[in-house]
Order: structure tokens, then sequence, then C-alpha cells
């Protein structure tokens, strides 16, 4: 995070408060609306002025103009009128949060779900909740919360005791501009040249399929080139008859994307594919095995609100999925569903066989960070068994079996992630350790973050040095532009187990992060009612439906968005396969920005991410070293002030 504010921020600061609402006294904002006893507006005599910032979000700023311009009209009876002020997106945070802190802000202000917390808990944002929950029909937005993906608002609702988003002391502090799932975009032309046929169908429609129906591309099997004897499998990336195929509706095991990716890469390599598959997040694979970076542990202990936050980025215990349901340390798990962290050191062998093993959090951050490693090099880890080109090599844990009791379990568990400088535990009992040794081997596709230049990540995409690459929604409207190449996008992965049938025998569950942006009232503000209004215009169908436009951001309702992908499918804009993003919205969660008030524990000064990116992503250090780094080790305590009560 930046510290301090360079010259030319405070210039900026300079020249953009004008026509800013102040503080108390005298302001451009005249005086605020009122309501009647029957929740209708009252104007004010000498009118309502509101103002708004944001920033360009791959759409282009004419959209904010047109969304004020539809906002006046709608409430210039009223005589409210909003303008709109652009705030470059170049240090925008550092600007507004300066802002905010003053006593000149905008009335509304866009906010990402990394910032919010940080601002809410200083006190800078209104707590909306009045407002929404209101027994006013003017100003309640409770039925179109409820038609949006939890994941989407979800993360704007929040307890600045606690952290929590749950309970009653969590409260709404901003309300999604939009919904920006992540998904992969692919190259088609580089599916072509590498002879590997696309079909478009879904699980649930594969029997049909199977039996002479199209897919979503309204082709049959026989049109694909399969075979009428021919089973298509529940696959993404498969073999039949000596023919590869790609299913765009499936999601990719682990093993499915480097594979394909790979064959991208070498069949495209004379027309200038570099990567086979680029993603600059690790999120997908954690999340859909049940990992993350820190955990939630709860507490007895006075000195913690309820609980605390440990650093798990390199746990090596295995994660557990319910077969049926089963109720471990009190609560009760469905089929499908998995066990949160704290819980799995509860189980029982009895409790575990009503279970699904699942990688470890450092089996999945292994697996992303092979994406990038060199084959047959050795800059994440020495050698084993004589053979070069290993990104991580440990045994997994089996977490209940570490003590007697899960207390000291936990405990146990901590001091070997803390203090056990990247061991691989094979000096654990046997009855601990899960299966063989996991040897995890660089994948040679992808590059390191400083490799991506000034095209920057989607660039990599948009020039053709990537077959596939992860990101968000905002990038559509830069994909749309695209006339080198047709793309189309792909579900984000899961991981999975098949037979020797191509049968899925153990899969985790959907999970990713998507990016995200809200609209927020500025705490000091003198119009509130009116700015409020505002936001649930921006937030509400209307406003939706402007900002939807550039093909950005998806609408925060869900009813609205099938309808708006189904329009631009009929209108023939890209990508064909839309709706993944729609899928993907109703699952997706925030990354690790988000999880507590701040960001201080990520990339302040001393801490983990730093080594990380700087060096271990840059082939400059081995994992081992940065788990043996004192940036490393000093996260667990950092995690720990978060929730004490002496940082009420």
């Amino acid at each position: 995070m930046k510290k301090f504010l360079t010259l030319t921020m405070a210039l900026l600061l300079m020249v953009t408060t004008v026509g800013l609402t102040a503080c108390g006294g005298k302001n451009k904002s005249g005086a605020d609306i009122t309501f009647d006893a029957d929740g209708n507006i009252v104007a004010s005599t000498e009118g309502t002025i509101i103002t708004f910032t944001s920033y360009a979000e791959g759409e282009k700023e004419d959209v904010y103009y047109q969304l004020r311009d539809a906002f006046n009209e709608k409430y210039k009876a009223y005589n409210i009128t909003a303008n709109f002020e652009k705030t470059s997106s170049d240090s925008y945070e550092n600007v507004t949060e300066t802002r905010l802190k003053g006593k000149t802000c905008h009335d509304i202000v866009l906010v990402s779900d990394q910032y919010y917390k940080k601002w809410a808990t200083a006190g800078l944002l209104e707590n909306l909740d009045t407002y929404i929950k209101s027994e006013n029909k003017t100003l309640n937005f409770e039925a179109d919360i409820a038609d949006m993906n939890e994941g989407a608002v979800g993360r704007y609702r929040y307890d600045v005791v606690t952290t929590k988003s749950e309970g009653d002391g969590a409260h709404y502090y901003a309300l999604p501009k939009g919904s920006g799932s992540t998904v992969i975009y692919y190259n088609k032309d580089y599916l072509k040249k590498a002879d590997v046929t696309e079909i478009s169908v879904y699980e649930e429609n594969l029997a049909a399929y199977n039996a002479g129906a199209a897919d979503a591309y309204g082709k049959t099997k026989a049109q694909a080139g399969i075979a009428a004897d021919a089973t298509v499998p529940a696959k993404a990336y498969f073999e039949l008859g000596g023919k590869w195929y790609f299913n765009n509706k499936i999601a990719m095991s682990w093993q499915e994307c480097s594979g394909l990716a790979a064959d991208l890469q070498a069949a495209n390599e004379a027309s200038g594919c570099k990567y086979g598959f680029i993603t600059s997040w690790w999120f997908n694979y954690a999340f859909s095995v049940g990992g993350n970076c820190i955990q939630y542990l709860t507490s007895s202990d006075d000195q913690y609100n309820g609980g605390y936050y440990t650093f798990t980025l390199e746990d090596a215990t295995l994660n557990y999925k319910a077969k049926e349901t089963v109720v471990v340390n009190g609560k009760t798990y469905n089929l499908g569903e998995i066990l949160d962290y704290e819980d799995k050191f509860y189980l029982t062998d009895e409790l575990a066989a009503k279970c699904d093993a699942l990688p470890s959090q450092r089996r999945a951050f292994a697996e992303y960070m092979s994406l990038a490693g060199k084959k047959n090099e050795n800059h994440y880890h020495e050698p084993v068994g004589g053979v070069s080109g290993v990104t991580d090599a440990f045994y997994q844990i089996i977490p209940y079996k570490l003590a007697g009791t899960a207390t000291d379990a936990i405990a146990k568990n901590t001091e070997y992630m803390k203090d056990g400088n990247g061991t691989d535990y094979a000096s654990l009992p046997a009855d601990q350790r899960y299966g063989d040794m996991v040897v995890v081997y660089n994948k040679g596709i992808s590059t390191s973050p400083g490799s991506f230049g000034t095209d920057g990540l989607f660039g990599s995409f948009q020039n053709g040095a990537s077959a596939m690459v992860v990101d968000v929604r905002a990038s559509t409207a830069i994909a749309r532009s695209i006339k080198k190449f047709d793309w189309d996008v792909a579900p984000m992965l899961v991981y999975k187990e098949f037979d020797g049938n191509d049968n899925v025998t153990v899969a985790g569950n959907e999970g990713a992060h998507s990016g995200s942006t809200a609209w927020a009232m500025w705490k000091k503000s003198t119009v509130k009612n009116a700015a409020y209004l505002f936001i649930k215009f921006a937030a509400g169908e209307e406003g939706q439906r402007i900002l939807a436009q550039s093909g950005s951001i998806l609408p925060n309702q869900k009813t609205l968005a099938s309808e708006i992908l189904a329009a631009d499918l009929a209108d023939g804009k890209k990508p064909m396969n839309a709706e993944i993003f729609a899928r993907g919205a109703e699952y997706q969660t925030p990354g690790d920005w988000w999880f507590l008030s701040d960001g201080e524990w990520i990339d302040g000064n001393g801490c983990w991410s730093i080594p990380l990116n700087k060096q271990v992503r840059e082939y400059k250090m081995t994992m081992n070293a940065f788990m043996a780094s004192k940036e490393y080790k000093n996260t667990f305590e950092l995690l720990q002030k978060y929730t004490k009560v002496s940082n009420r």
C-alpha cells in the first residue's frame, strides 16, 4: 500500500475539490429532500445538489454521464440534481480517502471491496441499513437485494467490531456497482490450430447431447465428428475416437487445464503464443478445495473478540467434503459441503469416512505456483529423487490425528506452519500422514508477473501471447475490440479426480474470486436522503441497465442479468458463452484483500506477499526459503491484532 501522497496527488486534490460537498456551514448542495407521512418526496425549496465520483473500469466515461442524466430526469420534479466528477484511476483510493477524511468530498464515492472495510472502520462511510430496511417505500431496497447474488452484495455487509459479515452488528456500507465475476478467456483460433474441436454442453444436458440433441452452438455430436456409439464424458478436455475436444460449459480440472494449456502453447508457438494459461490469482485453486490463506479460529481468551485469524497459506492439512449429512463439532454439514477449517480438527475416523478427502491449501498453492515454474529448473525447490523442476514436495497431514484433542491438534499444526520452514513432514508418524509424498512439478505454461510488460495481464491475451487468461467481466469491453482472432469464455477450474473411464470420483466445489466496486455515501454528507436515492438508482434496475451497456459488468439483479445476457447473445455480442459470468456470480467471493479491515497484513512493510511476489514468483527465492522468511513468520502474529478487544 502507498504510505503517502505524492506532490502530483496533492495537486490533484487541490484541483478537483471544486464543486465538492462541504462539511458544515455553507455549501453548494442546497438543502436535503425530506419525506411526508406517506413516504413521498418533499422537495427542498432551494433545490438539492449531490455529487458522485468514479473512474472508468473498462467502460467509457460517457456511461456515468448517461447515469447522471437519467437520474436527473427521474427526479427533476423534486429539484434534485446530480453532478458527476471524474477522479483519475491513478491513486484513486488515496485521493478519495483523503477527501473522505477532510471537509470536502463527493456525497457518493465508488469504493472497491479492498478498501470499504477500512473506510467503514474509520467511520468515513454512512451505514445504509436505515435506508435499505426503511418502511418508507421510496427508500426500501430489500426486494432488490434479495434478487442479488450473496457473493456480490454480501461482501459490503460488515461489522466493524467483530470484523464479520454476519450478526446483528453487520451493516451495509455500500451497494455494488455491478457483478464482475472471473472467467477463463480463451483463443478459439488457437484451439483450431491445435486440432481441438469445441462443443458447448452443460453436464446436465449431456444425456440429450449423446442421444443426438444439438449443443449451445446448434451443432450435434455427429457434426462435431463424434461417432454415434461414442459417449461424451463429463469432462472439459478429453480424447474420443483419437480426436481431442474442449467443452466450454464444464469446468476444467487442474490436470485438464494444464494439459490443454501445454497443447495450445506447443501448437501455436509459431503464431506468437508464449504461454498456454495465465492467472494472477491463486484463489480459484484454494477455494475449490476449501483452502485459504487465512482461517478463523474461535477462542475463549478474553483478549480476543471471540476468536482470531491464523495464517494458512502453506497449511498441509487435508480438507474434507461431506458425502452425506454429518455433524462435526456441533455443526451439521449436508452432502457436498466442505467442512470449516476449525471443524476438520474435530473429525474422527468414523466421521472422516463420511467425507471425501480434498487436497490441502499447500497442495492447491503449489499447483498454482507450478504454472509459471520453469521445467527442469530448481528455482522453487531442490531436486527430488534426482529429478529437477520441482515446485514443492511434502506429505499432506490428517488434521485430527496430530494430537489427542482438537485444540492441541490446531496448536501443533500452527507450530508446524510457522516454524517448520517448509518441512516435508516426512518425520511425522505414518498415521498422521496421508498417502504418499506429494510432488508437484513445474509446468512451464505461464510466466512471472514481471514478464507481463506494459501490455499487462489481459494485454498478453489481446496480443496473442497467451492462449488462455483468467480475468474479470470488465475485460469483456476490451475483448470485444479484438479483431485478430475469435474468442470465448469458459468456467473457472474445479478440483477433480477421475477413474479410468473418465468418471469423476472426487471433486471440490466451485470456488473463485470476483472483482467488485460499490457506491458508498460520505458520512459527512449534508444531503444524505438525496445521496441515498442516487445509490439506490445506480444499484437498482434503472441504473444497472445503463451501466451494463458496455459489457464491463453484469447487472446486480439475477433476473436482469439473465435478460441482458440473452439480449447480447441475440445481438451477436461476444462472448457466446456469456452465461458463464452469471453462473460465476452465484458462487464467487472476494479475494484476500477483502478479508480484514485493511491490507496491511498482506502487503504492508515486512509482510508475506512482498517476498512471494517480488522474489519467489520472479525465480529469486525457493518456496522453502519463503516459508522460513521473517515476513512469512511475522504474519501469524500480525493477524491476531485484528480481532483483539483493544482494537475495537
